[in-house]
């Protein structure tokens, strides 16, 4: 096969443009450094407060979502001990939930309320009189990212709204003897009425919750032909109470709806203190 002779127009023309590329370029080349990049260091996502350890938490520290305070010894006075950990359960349907999402929520709901009742040897219902709650933390975003999936549950106990009361050392008897507990669930006001506010029977009342009345599962929210039935037996407990008294007062409350959707399946018998 014959080859086409290159024209001087052409071969000046690629002789221009080799000049070009060997000098039109005054910028000076990156060096490449011949120093190896350092790995990024790695910590461990801290982990979650061991079970049994006791913490001097605010009633914003407790609200918050997450809570990294060292904890301190349970001789010292303290407002919160961790009765539970675990992994958060995170997968639905494939999916990876958020640590705040409603369902990841609803689940350390559940998980933490039933672990404290067995924590203290209670029923579920028998916690409706007493002001120990269940709270939560889990790792904020950041640490969830670096691979952190852990939940605490821990117990405190509300004096009032915001304020925390003071725990003892040794959780063993902590419900106290009925009725006798500073621990136990009185009220402010008329159970019911706007002002009405839940509060520590060791702090000034007029109503003392005196028996948790069960809810049948299935029940509707606020169903009156229930709450005429939990009234009833209401009733009935103020009048054992009165004795030979023919005046007595009594009020059935149910669950709050947060309560009521996180599984609380008790309303509350009230009686004049």
């Amino acid at each position: 096969m014959r080859q086409r002779a290159i024209g001087p127009t052409v071969l000046a023309l690629l002789i221009w443009m080799s000049l070009l590329t060997a000098c039109g370029n005054d910028t000076p080349q990156a060096q490449v450094s011949s120093t190896p990049t350092p790995a990024p260091s790695y910590s461990p996502p801290p982990p979650a407060a061991e079970v049994g350890s006791c913490h001097d938490l605010t009633y914003q520290q407790a609200t918050a979502a997450t809570q990294n305070s060292d904890p301190i010894p349970c001789t010292k006075p303290h407002t919160s001990r961790t009765f539970a950990t675990g992994t958060l359960d995170q997968l639905r349907d494939g999916h990876l939930l958020a640590v705040d999402s409603k369902a990841a929520q609803r689940n350390l709901t559940t998980a933490c309320t039933d672990r404290m009742a067995q924590f203290l040897g209670a029923r579920t219902p028998e916690l409706q009189l007493t002001q120990f709650k269940a709270i939560w933390f889990t790792p904020s975003f950041a640490q969830a990212d670096d691979g952190s999936n852990w939940f605490r549950c821990d117990l405190v106990a509300l004096k009032r709204d915001g304020e925390l009361m003071r725990l003892p050392s040794a959780p063993k008897g902590i419900l106290g003897r009925a009725g006798d507990s500073p621990y136990a669930t009185c009220g402010a006001g008329t159970p019911g009425s706007a002002d009405f506010k839940k509060v520590a029977c060791a702090v000034a009342h007029q109503w003392r919750a005196t028996k948790a009345i069960e809810i049948p599962a299935k029940t509707r929210y606020l169903d009156p032909a229930q709450t005429q039935s939990a009234d009833a037996s209401c009733k009935d407990v103020a009048a054992g109470a009165a004795g030979s008294n023919l005046k007595f007062r009594w009020v059935f409350t149910w669950p709050t709806k947060q309560q009521w959707h996180s599984g609380v399946r008790a309303g509350i018998c009230w009686l004049p203190a």
